[in-house]
């Protein structure tokens, strides 16, 4: 069987290792040109006007029922329903229903920037317009 040169064995090893590092940093440079910056318009709170129609309501219909249903056959199910974060993500914002501070609160997601906003008992989010943004995306 034959030896392997210790100090070959070093210059390969110390050879992929270069090469790797010269193929990142070549890869990084390569890659597509940023996307120019863009303003963006927001929808201002005062352009939407919102009403307690558009307020999603619980109507039973088309066979469904709602939560109140399950109550009186199945009251353990319903319990530990009703403990469930599946049962508090749907809620209609109030003052009631959000915990967390809210007001002035800025993220961002998806490229994007959201602000949250409460005036009085009514919430908010101020972010770009969708409609726009898809305009845009069209083009």
């Amino acid at each position: 069987m034959p030896t392997i040169n210790k100090s070959v064995v070093a210059v390969c090893i110390v050879a992929a290792i270069v090469g790797g590092l010269v193929l990142l940093r070549w890869s990084r440079q390569t890659g597509s040109p940023p996307l120019p910056e863009v303003d963006k318009p927001s929808l201002e709170i005062s352009d939407v006007q919102p009403t307690r129609a558009a307020i999603p309501l619980q109507r039973p219909r088309d066979g469904y029922l709602s939560s109140a249903a399950c109550l009186e056959c199945h009251p353990q199910q319903h319990a530990s329903w009703h403990k469930t974060y599946h049962r508090t993500m749907t809620q209609t914002a109030s003052a009631e229903s959000i915990l967390a501070p809210f007001d002035g609160q800025t993220f961002k997601a998806f490229g994007q920037q959201f602000t949250l906003e409460r005036q009085g008992d009514e919430f908010f989010v101020r972010m770009p317009d969708p409609e726009w943004q898809a305009e845009m995306l069209q083009r």
